[in-house]
């Protein structure tokens, strides 16, 4: 380590001080023990626990998630199971899903950007689709729409320096809330990830 003398008149004598150089060793600011390690853990505690509290909530599904459909509107469901049914065999066949397709209401076909087609869902769950059914891709969806929807309020509330527990109350009500079943009987499989909110 370097020092330096400095010296200087002060009154009838000099004043001499050493100075280093280099700085000290900066220490961590956090805890290097158990309860960092427990601070570092807890977001995947809480993303587990929205995962968990979404599979309990679907769970009648995922008992014959190939076969059972959610309550509510079977139209809609079905509707949204062509989609992604559609999309999984346009990227099955070496294309990717048409924007208009004449496969249904033909002769004159449909513009799927008019409707709430899930393509971009239905070519990311392809291998689901393909290997297990339109049903089960739906099922995986609409659960991974409540966990995740929960978890993005949750790190909205975290970015807004809410602790942890308060955060975690907080994405529970908002992704398990009254209007995400509202639209979980309607058979609408979203994601609402507060992004508005994090502004």
């Amino acid at each position: 380590m370097e020092r330096c003398l400095i010296r200087a008149a002060a009154g009838p004598g000099w004043l001499e001080v050493t100075v280093e150089l280099a700085p000290p060793e900066v220490k961590p600011s956090r805890p290097a023990g158990a309860a960092h390690q427990a601070a570092r853990a807890a977001p995947w505690l809480v993303m587990v626990l929205y995962l968990l509290g979404a599979v309990a909530l679907t769970w009648r599904l995922w008992a014959d998630p190939a076969s059972r459909t959610q309550v509510g509107d079977l139209t809609d469901v079905n509707l949204f199971g062509w989609f992604i049914r559609y999309s999984a065999e346009s990227v099955a066949h070496g294309s990717l899903p048409a924007l208009v397709t004449t496969a249904m209401n033909a002769p004159h076909g449909i513009n799927l950007m008019w409707n709430t087609s899930l393509l971009l869902p239905g070519v990311l769950l392809t291998p689901v689709t393909l290997l297990a059914g339109p049903q089960t891709s739906l099922t995986l969806l609409l659960t991974l729409g409540f966990a995740g929807s929960a978890a993005a309020m949750y790190w909205v509330l975290r970015r807004w320096g809410v602790w942890i527990v308060p955060a975690a109350i907080g994405g529970a009500v908002y992704g398990f809330s009254p209007a995400m079943l509202a639209s979980a009987r309607a058979a609408v499989p979203r994601s609402r990830p507060a992004s508005g909110w994090a502004c």
